[in-house]
């Protein structure tokens, strides 16, 4: 139950971070790659189903994903 919340604040926290970016604030950037370096690898590769599946920025190894 846990993992699925996890995964679940992530997709919130992406969609946050897109907004911004979308908005043109720098910080949409920096608070992804500042989750993506909080994430396990475990955590990213879940995330990164989840995120796909809903056409969302995934994680890369860097925060290079963001706004492609």
């Amino acid at each position: 139950m846990a993992r699925k919340r996890r995964v679940s604040e992530i997709v919130e926290a992406v969609r946050e971070c897109e907004r911004l970016n979308d908005e043109g604030s720098s910080w949409g950037y920096k608070l992804f790659a500042g989750l993506e370096a909080e994430l396990t690898p475990g955590e990213r590769r879940r995330a990164n189903r989840v995120l796909e599946r809903l056409g969302l920025s995934t994680f890369q190894g860097e925060a290079s994903a963001l706004g492609s």
